[in-house]
């Protein structure tokens, strides 16, 4: 068996805590709290845990870009296994969620929507795997200053400019919608080759104490930023729509992404005790199927946010909430890879 990468593992474990964060009610805090001496950071905190979706793709296109496989083997072994996984996991929830049951109501869910919230990106994911065969004879042959300029582009026409629009007409007028550059701005290609580059590319033992503290520092200034320009939206729609508050969420957090990927890489090519490199793959395995459960690990842990709300409020009972639910998610997945036979086939899906 090939030896897990551990900054790979920290990665996802980070990522799946972020995932959960974003789906409680600390994550619009800050829409309540404007007069808050906090408001910002309560924002600031909002914007940060977008870096986990980009960290999935990203590790994703890190390990699966570089494998060398046939169409059959990725139809059969990667394709059809995670629709097979998308379809069950849509089912225990919709049987779950739902009183009155329907084949045809089910399929066209499963079909056209998500069953529940978080399952949209599994749809993404196995488009990724349909892509993989096109995508691995790109970055064969990409150059590291076509990486940089693929950078550059991502952060131009999904940073840059939708900013500019807002500051000029607020929304009200935009980019022609003819003028397409997909290969820059859809996450699960962008941030897939981003994370080819990081882990395959980037020569790490070039990365410098100088370099790191640059990185954090550009990612404090794209969240800032960020900040910034959902505080003027804020001024100008007000709190009403969610949706339409995160808009300038994730229009720099390749930024913070980037730096978090290359961090963690940096920090863990050194030596690291054998226990603790045990410990970090045990539960880095344990992130999908976390996943797969986040809904219900969310509804079977709400007392912790629905006890700690009355005492620190809403944000901070959040964050408890996912430091408690998701440890609890965490550990239970990896018991029950650990029961005799059973436990084999749960390691075979999850």
């Amino acid at each position: 068996m090939q030896k897990k990468k551990i900054h790979v593992e920290i990665l996802r474990t980070i990522a799946i805590y972020f995932v959960m964060f974003n789906h409680t009610g600390g994550f619009f805090y800050f829409a309540k709290s404007i007069d808050d001496p906090l408001y910002y950071f309560y924002m600031s905190v909002s914007v940060l845990c977008k870096v986990a979706v980009p960290v999935f793709f990203m590790i994703t296109g890190a390990l699966l870009l570089k494998k060398e496989e046939t169409l059959k083997t990725l139809i059969t072994k990667r394709i059809l296994k995670f629709s097979l996984i998308l379809v069950t996991i849509s089912l225990f929830y919709y049987l779950l969620l739902n009183r009155n049951w329907s084949v045809t109501d089910f399929a066209e869910k499963v079909y056209s929507t998500n069953i529940t919230t978080g399952l949209w990106y599994l749809y993404s994911y196995i488009g990724i795997l349909f892509m993989l065969p096109i995508l691995r004879k790109l970055v064969k042959n990409l150059t590291e200053k076509e990486y940089l300029y693929i950078f550059i582009c991502h952060l131009l026409f999904v940073g840059v400019v939708p900013i500019l629009e807002y500051l000029i007409w607020q929304g009200e007028v935009t980019l022609n919608n003819n003028f397409s550059t997909m290969l820059f701005t859809i996450n699960n290609v962008y941030y897939v080759l981003l994370g080819y580059y990081c882990e395959n590319i980037l020569d790490i033992k070039k990365i410098t104490s100088k370099n790191i503290a640059y990185g954090i520092l550009l990612s404090l200034i794209a969240i800032a930023v960020s900040c910034c320009m959902t505080n003027y939206k804020i001024n100008i729609i007000g709190t009403e729509d969610n949706n339409a508050l995160e808009s300038f969420f994730s229009s720099l957090i390749s930024i913070p992404s980037f730096t978090l990927y290359v961090v963690f890489r940096k920090l863990c090519a050194k030596e690291i005790p054998q226990r603790v490199e045990m410990f970090i793959a045990e539960i880095g395995g344990s992130v999908f199927g976390a996943y797969l459960f986040e809904k219900l690990i969310r509804m079977v842990t709400a007392f912790v946010y629905g006890g700690f709300n009355k005492i620190i409020g809403p944000f901070w009972a959040s964050i408890v909430w996912v430091g408690a639910g998701m440890t609890f998610g965490l550990v239970i997945i990896t018991l029950l890879k650990k029961i005799p036979f059973i436990g084999k086939y749960i390691r075979m899906v999850i």
